[in-house]
């Protein structure tokens, strides 16, 4: 397994293994570690490791697919693979911008869901509430 994982990462695997056995596998285990981090209620090492999977097992997929792109018999098919992780690539910075924004900047969030951000309130002894 690890002398293919390293075979994928050189270019040197075939397309279709990179593209479809690990693109599945990657995206499985994003998606149980996902599902694990909600189930723990936020809890901050289940949180770094879902970002850490879903990270480094993008950028795998995106090099090795890029790189493994022409090892196939119909040379189109590396020309679109290319332009999937360009695609992707750009879906992924877009995604991660807004979503930045929005955590930095509350009002944001507001304005993309439709809800006005209400004035703080305070109440006698119970502090802030919004």
């Amino acid at each position: 397994m690890l002398e293919w994982i390293k075979s994928a990462w050189r270019g040197e695997a075939k397309l279709w293994h990179v593209f479809w056995l690990a693109g599945l596998a990657i995206k499985f285990t994003v998606f149980a570690l996902d599902y694990l981090m909600f189930r723990s209620g936020g809890d901050l090492f289940a949180a770094l490791l879902f970002m850490t999977a879903s990270i480094g097992g993008s950028i795998f997929w995106w090099v090795s697919v890029w790189r493994c792109a022409y090892n196939v018999s119909w040379r189109p098919w590396g020309h679109i693979s290319r332009g999937v992780v360009i695609f992707q690539i750009v879906i992924a910075s877009i995604v991660t911008f807004w979503l930045g924004g929005a955590i930095m900047n509350s009002s944001t969030v507001a304005s993309f869901s439709g809800y006005e951000s209400t004035p703080a309130t305070t109440y006698q002894g119970y502090g802030t509430i919004r």
